[in-house]
């Protein structure tokens, strides 16, 4: 039997305490006073799929807490076989509502990483930060079966009417060769039983769904395109088709100047060198070393491809 309520932040609500007692509890109350929020708030915590709506305005998260008391024996034994002790007889149960918002804002943006100039009058303070580059998105689709049984203090199925099935993501997982979706299928079925009457229950079903990893974080999406339950008794076969994947990011060290300082000035020789660049050079990185500017340098070297290859010789000529 449900003994206590209390709920934060769950709609128009900030705090909540109900406390119900025996027999037929009634809740009475003009239009928008909360009455169909209480059921909202019971219905979440047990399991039936909520909006960020539920949340109440200008707060991050939202908290329900429910107690029931002289629970039955199915119950209890489910709660011993979990390892939960219910010495007491109550049952309680929490949970955290929280909002979480998922964006990606694309904008054209020029950075100076770093600059030179031939004289050598100044050089760039820089600094380097973590970002995310954004690889592309894959997807896939699946199809799980697996058997649902029946809880045990439900009555016998006939027939199968109606099949939901609401994925809930609990984790990534991603290594050098593969990837993972991890996650529960909360599955709600409505059935008629031999004495012709409907029963519904609600039930969950983890899955772990492969990848082949495409970048270092992944923003997950599982959505499912369909789902049925067939059989009889007290075991059914639920086929659930699904679409998951999302959008892969890398993540990546950019460079930028942050400061100006002086620079060490050049020695002001004139002629020609022959440069043999290491490897991993650049045309920007042998112009800014020996104060000459890049145009001269593709001017003086017209074959010259970047990644510069190895073995290659770079001519330079100062004035």
């Amino acid at each position: 039997m449900l003994k206590t309520l209390y709920i934060e932040n769950i709609a128009v609500i900030e705090k909540c305490s109900i406390d119900f007692g025996g027999g037929l509890n009634v809740l009475t109350g003009e239009t928008g006073a909360g009455k169909s929020i209480i059921i909202d708030a019971i219905n979440a915590i047990m399991g039936q799929r909520t909006s960020k709506d539920m949340i109440r305005t200008g707060a991050a998260s939202a908290f329900v807490s429910i107690c029931f008391e002289n629970i039955n024996g199915v119950i209890r034994q489910k709660l011993s076989d979990l390892g939960f002790d219910d010495a007491d007889g109550e049952l309680a149960i929490e949970a955290v509502l929280s909002l979480g918002v998922y964006g990606v804002a694309e904008e054209n943006a020029w950075v100076l990483s770093d600059a030179y100039d031939s004289e050598g009058s100044f050089s760039c303070e820089t600094k380097s930060v973590p970002c995310l580059n954004y690889v592309g998105e894959r997807t896939r689709t699946t199809v799980l079966r697996e058997p649902v049984y029946l809880p045990g203090h439900m009555k016998d199925v006939t027939r199968v009417l109606y099949v939901t099935a609401t994925p809930a993501v609990t984790d990534t997982v991603i290594s050098e060769r593969d990837a993972s979706i991890d996650g529960l299928l909360l599955l709600s079925i409505v059935y008629r039983a031999d004495d012709g009457r409907l029963y519904g229950f609600r039930t969950d079903l983890p899955f772990s769904l492969p990848l082949e990893p495409f970048g270092t974080l992944l923003l997950p999406s599982v959505t499912v395109r369909s789902a049925q339950a067939a059989g009889s008794g007290r075991t059914l076969s639920c086929t659930v088709d699904l679409k998951y994947g999302g959008e892969w990011y890398r993540q990546e060290t950019a460079l930028f100047t942050t400061d100006l300082r002086p620079g060490v000035p050049r020695d002001p020789h004139e002629g020609i060198l022959v440069y043999f660049p290491d490897r991993g050079e650049t045309v920007f990185s042998i112009g800014k070393r020996f104060g000459v500017p890049t145009s001269v340098i593709r001017a003086q070297n017209p074959t010259l491809s970047e990644p510069i290859p190895d073995g290659a010789h770079v001519l330079l000529l100062r004035k």
